[in-house]
């Protein structure tokens, strides 16, 4: 499942004063995650949301959001407020009708593009949620049976899209990087990346190990591309142009048995079940073959200020710990911040959302009865 990027209602307080820009705030090392009290608390968030699914929230200039709902097949309004105030679409395959929605833009300013897994198409609605269109994925040599990856809305009509190729296999994945004009149906090729898996006798499902293509926009007319498993970070206009590029600066770790250990343990795993695990891995060794590097990174993000936010993997570090690194559009590394949780654990750490300057991401109580909310954190 598609590693796009938000968060939920929390106060990030940096003792910087106020008026402080995000990069001066940034530069200060550590972000602390401390609920703001006040919002969304009319709001059941864990009714509403499926945290493996539900990552991305998409915003009006007057601070009212989206947020898809995976399994009610709904799109959700809040206002600023964080109170639930529309609900567009419902089950269904007709026009209108939403069936397994994981991702939505505002596009133009006047229209929520809604990208439904379950129908394999594009719904369009207006901001009152008032249904439109549907817009068929119908390119050439796009694969029909695997989802989109990713979407974010460009400007007059456009979007961005990243599919997967229908010459894909078990172990090599194409992935490729489109524009589509929703007006017309049009759409044009703007890059593509190959992710290949060791073929193993004995294969474990481990997706921390995967590449993954982030795309992500930068003000009306440009956006980023960028794999996760190369170095490069390349800027393209809306037409498609790629304008500029650069190398981010740090190198891939090695990828140990001792990592996969790591990451096939269920948190909540009793002590005997994971050392039944451990001992299937070691037992296996021989016969389970591993990529041999990590991604460099696990997300990608823009901010409000336009800084490159990179999701550190620390999948290497077998730790839990959460950090970024800020990059400006030329490539200049500006400052690496540590994610302080606090007394809360962060849901989906590479699903950050940023709104003017205010954070948004999910978490739940560290000592708490696993209760998940969206938390806004103000950043100063």
């Amino acid at each position: 499942m598609r590693k796009s990027l938000i968060f939920l209602g929390l106060v990030l307080i940096f003792w910087t004063g106020l008026g402080a820009d995000l990069l001066t705030a940034y530069k200060k090392g550590e972000i602390k995650l401390v609920p703001e009290p006040d919002f969304g608390t009319k709001t059941i968030w864990d009714m509403l949301f499926n945290a493996r699914y539900d990552k991305r929230i998409v915003f009006l200039p007057d601070g009212s959001f989206f947020r898809t709902a995976y399994r009610d097949g709904k799109v959700y309004k809040f206002n600023e407020k964080g109170d639930k105030v529309v609900e567009i679409g419902q089950k269904g395959q007709g026009p209108g009708d939403l069936n397994m929605p994981v991702f939505s833009d505002i596009l133009d300013g006047k229209y929520l593009i809604v990208y439904e897994e379950g129908n394999r198409r594009l719904s369009q609605f207006g901001l009152d949620g008032k249904f439109i269109k549907t817009v068929k994925i119908e390119s050439q040599g796009i694969s029909m049976t695997a989802p989109l990856f990713s979407l974010i809305a460009l400007q007059d009509n456009k979007v961005a899209l990243v599919a997967q190729d229908q010459k894909s296999t078990f172990w090599i994945k194409l992935y490729r990087v489109l524009i589509k004009d929703i007006a017309t149906g049009a759409e044009k090729d703007i890059a593509s990346f190959t992710d290949e898996k060791p073929q193993s006798p004995i294969f474990i499902r481990a997706d921390q190990f995967d590449g993954t293509v982030n795309i992500a926009r930068v003000g009306k007319d440009k956006f980023l591309i960028a794999y996760s498993k190369s170095p490069e970070i390349a800027l393209y206009s809306t037409s498609g142009e790629k304008l500029s590029s650069f190398d981010i600066a740090f190198e891939r770790e090695r990828i140990t048995f001792d990592h996969l250990e790591y990451v096939m343990q269920p948190d909540k795993m009793e002590k005997e079940e994971r050392e039944g695990y451990k001992k299937v891995i070691v037992a296996n060794k021989d016969r389970i073959r591993l990529p041999e590097y990590h991604p460099y990174y696990l997300g990608l993000e823009v901010d409000p200020e336009d800084h490159i936010l990179l999701y550190l993997n620390n999948l290497a570090k077998k730790t839990k710990d959460i950090a970024l690194q800020a990059y400006s559009l030329d490539g200049k590394h500006l400052a690496t911040i540590k994610i302080n949780q606090n007394d809360y654990q962060l849901i989906n750490p590479d699903s950050l959302c940023f709104y003017k300057n205010d954070l948004y991401a999910t978490l739940e109580k560290k000592e708490g009865d696993g209760t998940q909310f969206l938390a806004r954190i103000k950043i100063r």
